[in-house]
């Protein structure tokens, strides 16, 4: 260690190229870092969910359900398994323990459910994926004097219109129940045609489905085969053939019941302001940003959604989570700044204007080129990680107080140069390596908190340690060199120095008579009484009960 201080003190041109790197690599990340409210939170759950369409629930339990959660009963490394049977489709949770590769478990899900041989012939291939929680983004109320089926519709098509977007993943609609297809079929137009409810049932499940045919597959390219034979209007149920007549006409589906697109009966009712409401709500998924996100929602409601609106149907932009991000962040970075401020003004009362000075720096550029490993570990900029920040203000400047405080005492010893400042770091260097380095041990173990509560705080504590790691570098291979210029030059007395000296001195003064009166007074009772002090500490704690 001793050697490289050495050589960056010995080579100028070294250490300022490496604080511009610092500051260079800190700031291209800067631009390519994913800002978002929370950190990328790990669930620890596998989804797998297997189409069965025209399956009831009863169905699905048995055919699907069971089997996966036989066959990943006994594979190791998984926690717990929850299995959900619906009509037309069946999903399995699979959480995994503690400490498993996420990526490596997901292979052994995949490679397990690929073994199942007994699942129906009509069940589509398994959908396996790692569940990852999804953030909202922004928010469109639709609202108006119309029928809820028409403000449905135009919700529909506000939710297409934005998911077609390239930046945009997943949109959803809330507030109004699902589409129904009523069919109505009465009696006695099924004893006329000699017809039954369940030959009907048959007709209308063989003739409105939508089934994966396999893969195809070659040395260049994977073709995925499939049936798209779901109707889905009431138009598209009249036509299917449901019997034959006595002379082996096609029977109708239309000619023997009544027909009506509808909303189901679902207790879904929303209200703004007196008239039916719909939500169209935009999610961040995967790597996506919220601001670039909500940008892509703002430039729609701008240029397009006039065009999709019918008449009666208004909107209003609910909720846009990037402008909570940006209050949120700006709020942080003022504190930051705050915070630097207040320790740089300190720094000025105690120190010599020209430490003062590079300390403040220091952490400046401790605080840009901390971006760099951020991106390089996956770090992304919100909440938590900003705090870190502002945790480490106070506690990353206490080594370059001490690199420059003793640089500057040896230069007021009648030392200059290199001398002065090879002297100033390396007496120093032993003790600030060991204050830095149990300090980063205090905060090591927060980053092994296992559970959600750990990947939160992961994010403060591994904020601090690249901070101290950053500050030590440049405390040892950048400071000095710049302290090494110092010179006994009387200042003039309108230069910064010249107007900054009188008020440290005369703070220094101030500090001196405490020192050595109030303190030193207090000390030499402590030692001099230390049953009683600790009788006092006692008495403190068990009154505090």
């Amino acid at each position: 260690m001793i050697g490289l201080i050495d050589s960056a003190l010995k080579n100028r041109v070294a250490s300022n190229l490496l604080m511009v790197f610092l500051v260079i690599a800190g700031l291209a990340s800067l631009a390519a870092l994913n800002v978002r409210i929370f950190p990328q939170i790990d669930t620890g759950q596998i989804n797998v969910t297997v189409p069965y369409p025209g399956a009831t629930p009863e169905d699905v339990e048995t055919s699907i359900v069971r089997p996966i959660e036989e066959r990943l009963e006994g594979l190791e490394g998984v926690d717990k398994i929850n299995g959900l049977a619906s009509s037309n489709v069946g999903v399995v949770f699979v959480d995994i323990a503690q400490g498993e590769d996420m990526s490596e478990m997901l292979d052994e899900v995949k490679n397990e459910i690929a073994r199942i041989t007994v699942f129906p012939q009509d069940a589509e291939a398994p959908q396996i994926s790692e569940i990852e929680p999804d953030e909202i983004v922004a928010q469109i109320l639709l609202y108006g004097d119309v029928s809820r089926s028409l403000l449905k519709q135009t919700a529909d098509r506000v939710r297409r219109d934005l998911a077609n977007k390239d930046e945009l993943s997943l949109v959803q609609i809330s507030g109004v129940p699902d589409y129904l297809i009523d069919i109505t079929v009465s009696e006695a137009e099924l004893r006329a045609r000699g017809l039954s409810l369940t030959a009907i049932s048959n007709a209308i499940s063989a003739q409105s489905l939508d089934l994966s045919g396999g893969e195809i597959e070659d040395d260049r390219q994977l073709l995925r085969v499939r049936a798209m034979g779901e109707r889905r209007s009431g138009e598209e149920f009249a036509n299917i053939v449901v019997g034959t007549g006595q002379n082996g006409t096609p029977i109708y589906l239309g000619d023997v019941a009544t027909i009506s697109d509808g909303l189901s009966d679902d207790p879904i009712d929303a209200i703004y302001n007196g008239q039916s409401a719909a939500m169209v709500t935009v999610f961040r998924v995967g790597n996506e940003k919220t601001i670039a996100n909500s940008q892509v929602v703002q430039e729609y409601l701008k240029d397009d959604i006039e065009n999709v609106l019918p008449a009666g149907v208004s909107y209003e932009f609910w909720r846009d989570e990037a402008v909570n991000l940006s209050e949120r962040i700006d709020l942080l970075v003022r504190n930051a700044l705050m915070g630097l401020a207040l320790v740089t003004v300190l720094l000025l009362l105690f120190l010599d204007i020209r430490i003062a000075f590079w300390v403040a720096i220091g952490v400046g550029v401790s605080f840009v080129g901390a971006f760099f490993p951020m991106l390089l570990f996956g770090i992304t900029l919100n909440q938590l990680s900003l705090f870190g920040f502002i945790l480490a203000i106070g506690i990353i400047v206490d080594d370059a107080i001490v690199v420059g405080e003793n640089i500057h005492a040896n230069f007021r010893k009648g030392k200059r140069g290199l001398e002065a400042a090879h002297l100033g770091v390396t007496r120093v260097a032993r003790p600030v390596m060991f204050s830095v380095s149990t300090t980063i041990a205090a905060f090591v173990p927060i980053l092994m908190v296992p559970g959600l509560f750990g990947q939160f705080l992961g994010q403060v504590s591994a904020v601090v340690i690249i901070l101290l790691v950053l500050s030590l570098i440049e405390s040892f291979f950048v400071l000095p060199r710049h302290l090494s210029h110092l010179s006994d030059k009387e200042p003039k007395w309108y230069s910064p120095r010249g107007l900054a000296e009188p008020v440290r001195a005369r703070v220094a003064h101030r500090l001196r008579q405490f020192s050595e009166g109030p303190f030193r007074s207090a000390m030499d009772f402590v030692v001099v009484r230390p049953v009683m002090v600790a009788m006092i500490g006692l008495g403190i704690f068990f009154a505090a009960q």
